[in-house]
């Protein structure tokens, strides 16, 4: 299941096919989304640089700082 599938679940369940209402926490499950697509972005970035040309405490840094839970 692919993770755009997976958040359409998680929100269809808080909404409870109430799409028209406003749900606070499928902001929180948006976020999670976007987030997990930079990080995505972010890697394959990452690995088409040369080894000598990334630093790799900060590319790490900047990839733990982006980790979120809902």
């Amino acid at each position: 299941m692919r993770m755009q599938d997976r958040i359409y679940d998680q929100m269809s369940q808080v909404i409870q096919n109430e799409w028209q209402k406003f749900h606070p926490k499928t902001n929180c499950i948006w976020i999670k989304y976007v987030i997990y697509k930079m990080r995505k972005s972010l890697s394959i970035r990452l690995q088409q640089q040369s080894p000598n040309v990334r630093n790799k405490n900060t590319c790490s840094s900047i990839i733990c700082a982006m980790k979120i839970s809902v």
